[in-house]
């Protein structure tokens, strides 16, 4: 497979995910947690993301993105006491992955 194509592929996976994020989980979320719950989340989340970064290399993709799964599950868990499923959380982290990496190329 050529960059080029494996780019295109991303792309479209990446923009899928966009919109099936904003479309179900978000508003399925924003029903179960307030502004400041969404808040924390999502600043907690962008954290554990850059702490992956950090610790793991890019070849070890599914264990980065294990070890934040983890870690937004037990924050959510133990201090929104709200509990998802791996795939929810999965969702939400491809989406906050691809912001962090906007973020950090300005």
């Amino acid at each position: 497979m050529t960059p080029e194509v494996f780019t295109k592929i991303m792309t479209a996976i990446f923009s899928i995910l966009g919109i099936l994020i904003s479309t179900y989980l978000i508003p399925y979320i924003k029903s179960k947690m307030t502004a400041q719950d969404i808040e924390r989340l999502t600043a907690f989340a962008k954290i554990a993301v850059r702490c992956a970064n950090q610790i793991f290399t890019p070849e070890q993709w599914e264990e980065k993105k294990q070890y934040v799964v983890d870690m937004v599950k037990e924050f959510m868990d133990k201090n929104l006491h709200i509990t998802l499923t791996d795939e929810q959380i999965h969702t939400i982290i491809e989406g906050l992955v691809n912001e962090v990496k906007k973020e950090d190329k300005k």
